[in-house]
This record gives C-alpha cells, structure tokens and sequence, in this order.
C-alpha cells in the first residue's frame, strides 16, 4: 500500500471512530444497563467491527486494529451494556474519560498498586519493546533460521508486537484517566508458575479483563446484567475474582476442584478467544480464510492443560513437602515447565500464519516502512541541510 494512501484511509478511520465516540457518550453511556443500552450500542458495534476494513491492504495494521478496536473497544462496550466491566468503573468522573476508556486500549488495574511508574520510564520501556520489536524483525527478514528458532523469535515479537499496541496509549491514557490506576497489558507472562496464571494474570491482561467480564462472569453468575457495577468491587476482590478464572478457591483460599459453571465459563472463555484470533488470523492473511482453524484448536487446548496441570499440582501437595515445593529449584521447574507447555501448543499458532504467508507478509511491511522513513529522512531538505 502506497504510504500517502495509507495515511488517508487512517484519516478516514479516526474520522469515523471520533463520530462514534461523541455517538457513545452521548447515546449510550446515560443509558441504564440492559436492552436499551446493547440496542443503541449496535451502530458503534458495526462501525467498531467495520474499521480494519480501511486498512485491510496491511497485514500489521488491520491486525492491530482488529485487536485494539475490533476485540477490546467492542469488548469492554458490549460488557458495559450489562453494567460491567472498565467502563463501568466508578473512577470515571467525566464522559471525556468515560470515551478515553473505550476507545483507546487500556483498562483499570485489577489489584491496588502502590505507585503508578513515572511518565519517563514508560515511555523508555515502549522504547525498548519498539527496539526489541525492530531488531527481531530484521532478524527474521535476513536471517535463516530453524524452524524452532523462528518460531522462538516469534513469541518474542508477537509478544512485543501485543505489548505496543495495547500500551502504547499508556502514557495519554495516564493523563486522561488520572486518578484511575492503569492495567500494563503484560506482567511478566516469562514468570508464570502455571499456564492458568500465565492467561489469567501475566500476558495480555487487557484482553483477558475483558474476556472475563463478558463470558466468565456472565455464565458463571447465570445473567448478562450484573447485580453491582462492575467497578464497585474493591481491588481485593477483584484480583479474587481473577484468580478464580485461573482455579477455584475454597475455604482458606486453598484450592478446590472446579465446578461445572466455572469449567464452562474458562472454556467458553478460550473458545471467544480463539474465534478473535481467526478474525485477526483471516485480517493478517489479506482477508484470506486459513482454513486450518489450528488457532483455534491452540486456544482450545490451553484450558485442557490448565486443569491437567492443576491435577498434577494437586497430587504433588500431597506427595511432595511444602519445603521442598516452595524451594528455589521448584519454583524454576514450575516456571520452565510452564513456558515449555505454552511454546510446544504454539506450534498450533504460528502454523496458520504461515502457512497463509502472514508473517513474511507482516515482516516485510516493517522492514518496508523503516527503509522508508529512513530514506524520507536521508532525503535532500532533511538531514542534508
């Protein structure tokens, strides 16, 4: 796609998605939860789910798009409709705020923080994920690699590539949201001790919150609109309610064997999951079906993991002393062994791209774009005065 012409569909794009939000905020959000409030949210459903549409032509935009306002706008408005979720949360004191929130990807931090980082340092951190992300990428274009050394290089790079998209509002969205504390889209996903806490509260938490709030709550409290305001909850009881997506808690907080709403609330969870990523997947392949649906069958294999490897946890507590499980050695194995489940049933992600040719597709814009900025910029004018 030609550069001018991608800056004009872009144009056109925020254009549409400004028209919406002044459309939310002053249609929808006055409006009390229920059907009056999902039926008036429709248009903005249509025009959310519309909008990689105008940059269909690159696979790393209309992907990013997909994800940040296809998925999480739709996502956390289509929560709202039931009185939950990050719009319903009771820091949000103005409608300006109340709009930051839904169009721009964040969402409310899930448990207190004791102080929010400085404007500098994270700005430095998405610096160094940006330089992550772009020295991977001329890796990957020049560089021959193994098939596992690729597909290592990739969790890196989607995993940064994630990471830019969903906090790189994170600066504006400190200042438009001050007084709300903000949830970083990934908490060290590299220091899970189980694939639960690695989905449930390590990588990609935006997505996750906004999962949970509208399929886990839902079926497991039996009804779309919530009894209290979503944001009503304290922070402690919110993290509970984050854990409890991950296991079942009993007495004590100790753990108890799921029940049935619970197991269908976390696979009905990574089946919406799954349908996402084939909407993004079909995005990144030019609008191409894949075909294979592996994607979905690796977000569908990741709740089957999860309660075989708390099964394995549980008979472990029983077998192996406390000592030795909360040892140095323990906690790396568990840490090791979490990793290594999640990269091996990625084997079932990187195949639908690429066999499409989304990933040599995507790498090639990136590698594209940076030779011409870096060409603008050597251009006589600029760096030649």
């Amino acid at each position: 796609m030609d550069p001018s012409d991608l800056i004009h569909k872009l144009l056109q794009l925020h254009g549409l998605i400004l028209v919406t939000f002044a459309y939310c905020i002053f249609v929808v959000r006055p409006l009390q939860p229920g059907w009056q409030r999902l039926v008036a949210s429709l248009p903005a459903f249509v025009v959310f789910s519309l909008s990689p549409f105008f940059v269909k032509d690159s696979a790393v935009l209309s992907s990013g798009i997909g994800l940040t306002i296809l998925w999480v706008a739709n996502f956390k408005l289509l929560a709202y409709t039931g009185g939950r979720g990050a719009l319903s949360h009771p820091g949000l004191r103005t409608p300006l705020q109340w709009g930051a929130l839904l169009v721009l990807p964040f969402f409310p931090a899930k448990k207190k923080v004791p102080s929010e980082p400085s404007f500098t340092s994270v700005v430095l951190g998405l610096l160094i994920k940006l330089g992550v992300w772009l020295g991977l990428t001329g890796v990957l274009v020049s560089v021959e690699l193994s098939p596992t050394a690729r597909h290592l290089c990739y969790a890196v790079h989607f995993w940064m590539f994630v990471s830019l998209c969903l906090d790189a509002a994170m600066p504006i969205g400190r200042q438009l949201v001050a007084g709300v504390p903000l949830q970083p889209a990934m908490d060290g996903p590299y220091a899970a001790n189980s694939v639960g806490e690695f989905w449930g509260r390590r990588y990609n938490q935006i997505v996750s919150a906004t999962l949970r709030e509208t399929i886990y709550k839902p079926i497991v409290e039996g009804c779309w609109v919530a009894k209290e305001a979503a944001g009503a909850s304290t922070a402690a009881s919110t993290e509970a309610e984050d854990a409890s997506v991950v296991r079942g808690s009993g007495e004590g907080g100790k753990a108890r064997p799921r029940a049935p709403v619970a197991l269908a609330g976390l696979f009905a969870s990574f089946l919406v999951s799954g349908i996402m990523h084939e909407i993004c997947l079909w995005f990144s392949c030019g609008c191409w079906l894949e075909g294979s649906f592996r994607m979905l069958g690796f977000f569908l294999l990741q709740p089957l993991i999860i309660v075989v490897q708390e099964g394995v946890e549980a008979l472990a507590k029983k077998v192996v002393s406390k000592d030795l499980r909360e040892s140095f050695v323990a906690g790396l194995l568990q840490k090791v062994v979490t990793l290594s489940l999640v990269l091996w049933s990625a084997e079932w992600f990187w195949g639908p791209m690429e066999s499409c040719g989304a990933d040599k597709r995507g790498l090639q814009e990136v590698d594209s774009a940076m030779r011409w900025l870096l060409a603008q910029a050597g251009a006589p004018g600029l760096l030649g005065r």
